[in-house]
């Protein structure tokens, strides 16, 4: 089972919901969570992290769980801060779905329309992937502070692109 569930896809990760898209959205977590996952920890350390969640989180592994929480390390004079994994995830999902199917963020209730800057659009999810680049940033300074709790890590450095 998944760690991303459609419902999760609400307050800043609302996502319009009706017959049609639901199994669209579910589409896009089962082809983008595990290989997500992998890209964050490496083959690895993502694989004993799959199978961890798919095991629903048993036999307790507090490593695991620490980092699937909310939480804030000190890296160097930085503070940085992790809104868990679930959040790391709908928020790389959410800024896919969004950009590669052409789908508009739903805003209390009706769709946001695209606005433009310089004739380029720009998007209020945009936001939302620089923030899930930032906890990651985080998750993967903590575990690499940490070698002998997590071991086989390898993971992808996710860069801040720009729109232009």
């Amino acid at each position: 089972m998944p760690l991303v569930q459609v419902s999760d896809f609400k307050g800043v990760f609302t996502l319009r919901k009706d017959e049609h898209s639901q199994s669209i959205y579910l589409g896009y977590i089962t082809t983008n969570e595990n290989k997500l996952i992998r890209e964050i920890f490496g083959i690895d350390l993502g694989g004993q992290i799959i199978t961890y969640i798919a095991n629903n989180q048993s036999p307790v592994n507090p490593e695991f769980q620490f980092i699937l929480n909310e939480f804030s390390y000190q890296y160097g004079r930085r503070i940085l801060y992790s809104a868990g994994l679930k959040n790391i995830l709908c928020g790389l999902i959410y800024h896919e779905i969004v950009t590669t199917d052409n789908r508009n963020p739903s805003v209390n209730g009706g769709l946001e329309r695209a606005r433009t800057e310089n004739a380029t659009p720009v998007r209020a999810n945009y936001s939302n992937y620089l923030n899930s680049v930032d906890w990651i940033e985080c998750v993967q300074k903590y575990v690499q502070s940490k070698p002998g709790d997590y071991t086989g890590y390898a993971g992808t450095q996710f860069l801040r692109t720009w729109m232009i």
